[in-house]
């Protein structure tokens, strides 16, 4: 292949393709995922005989490099297999890459999903399938490899007739892979969010603000009585009443001590005052009495100096909010990003994780929520997470029981 013009980087993997294991641009071109692998797109006899003819400082380096690449191992195992450092790995595949001698992939592996590249020029294809022919003897042909790929996706190991044949298939996907005949078929998520688990997040969120209302307004109320929950209005009648029974009581103490004479003006008095109270008393005959405001605390109007609703406004407004939510009220979503999640999406997938039956479920839900948001594939986490690629497979099948996840497949 022609070397690119010079300060021209190159991007790893072909465009519209999924299988891009870049993480991340610096000021040189690309950061190269240590979960990546590299894929030679020339031979390796060929890059080092081209090697030798450079006297570059980084020939040496170069050359050892190159032959220990391999499309199934990711530059963390190669790094560790070396016993270098993985910076220096990364600087080299990055070399190879801005010159278009690899390209990152992700590690090749059996259980992984393999399909008849729709960008493959079938001009070629009489051409590639002598080449092919030449170098794998014994297997289908390439148009008929080709055709078993563009039918039903099925994991690449079913193509495998025994673990014989394995080394020369894995071989044979690399060629197909570097001449741009195949491509890998990727699974992207994100998490669905069903009106239920809305309903209940918005159910639990309302009663929130509502009993924060309440403290608020109460604190408020008893702020602004001095501190008492019964106010000042409370104060007063007690203190009226109190006065009232000391006058009578000094009244009749007095009356036994004045003479007759004085004692019957008096009386006459008090007949007369218990006339008119008796005539106010009976106007009030067939008419529901008038409850003391000393029976019910919460009847009493508020302060002048309170601030917000009364105690008998908010028990009427919690009891009536703490009715449930109709989830008709909502629609099924999707959370697009985990990790930009607003506060109610936060809840949101708090809530799906807590309504998961499955123990060992719900203990790995925050960790693989990371890598549901269309830009991770699934094939991706064990690599990520060191878990083996059978759990995975067993939690997204679980998953998807579940209903909590919207699968879609690329390449």
């Amino acid at each position: 292949m022609s070397a690119p013009t010079p300060g021209e980087p190159q991007v790893p993997g072909l465009w519209l393709t999924t299988a891009n294991m870049a993480d991340d641009d610096d000021e040189t071109g690309i950061i190269i995922s240590r979960h990546s692998a590299l894929l030679l797109l020339e031979e390796k006899d060929v890059l080092l005989k081209q090697i030798e003819k450079d006297n570059r400082e980084l020939a040496t380096a170069l050359a050892v490099f190159i032959r220990e690449i391999s499309p199934t191992k990711s530059l963390q195992k190669l790094a560790t297999r070396l016993s270098w450092r993985l910076p220096d790995l990364q600087f080299l595949a990055r070399h190879l890459i801005y010159w278009r001698r690899a390209r990152a992939i992700p590690p090749l592996h059996i259980r992984d999903t393999y399909i008849t590249s729709p960008n493959a020029d079938m001009n070629r294809l009489a051409e590639a399938s002598q080449e092919y022919e030449r170098r794998f003897i014994g297997i289908p042909s390439l148009p008929h490899m080709l055709h078993s790929l563009s039918a039903r996706p099925l994991q690449f190991m079913t193509f495998i007739p025994s673990q014989d044949h394995k080394p020369v298939y894995m071989e044979m996907l690399a060629w197909l892979l570097q001449g741009g005949w195949v491509t890998q078929l990727r699974t992207f998520a994100w998490v669905k969010v069903s009106p239920e688990i809305k309903a209940k997040v918005a159910f639990q969120m309302r009663n929130e603000d509502l009993k924060s209302a309440k403290s608020s307004a109460f604190k408020r109320i008893s702020i602004a009585s001095g501190g008492s929950s019964s106010g000042p209005a409370t104060h007063s009648l007690l203190e009226e009443e109190k006065s009232n029974e000391a006058k009578t009581s000094r009244s009749n103490s007095l009356a036994d001590l004045l003479p007759p004479l004085m004692r019957t003006a008096s009386e006459k008095t008090q007949s007369e005052t218990a006339s008119v109270s008796s005539h106010r008393t009976a106007l009030q005959i067939g008419q529901s009495p008038r409850p003391s405001p000393l029976n019910n605390v919460n009847n009493l109007e508020p302060s002048p100096f309170s601030v917000g609703p009364s105690a008998t406004s908010m028990t009427e407004e919690s009891s009536h909010a703490l009715t449930s939510v109709d989830p008709s009220e909502f629609e099924q979503t999707l959370v697009l990003d985990p990790h930009r999640a607003t506060t109610e999406e936060s809840r949101w997938l708090a809530a799906v994780g807590e309504r998961l039956g499955d123990p060992d479920l719900r203990a790995a839900w925050p960790t693989l929520t990371r890598y549901f948001n269309g830009r991770f594939a699934i094939e991706d986490i064990a690599s990520r997470e060191g878990w083996r690629r059978s759990r995975v497979s067993l939690l997204t099948a679980r998953l998807e029981k579940e209903g909590v996840l919207c699968f879609v497949r690329h390449w």
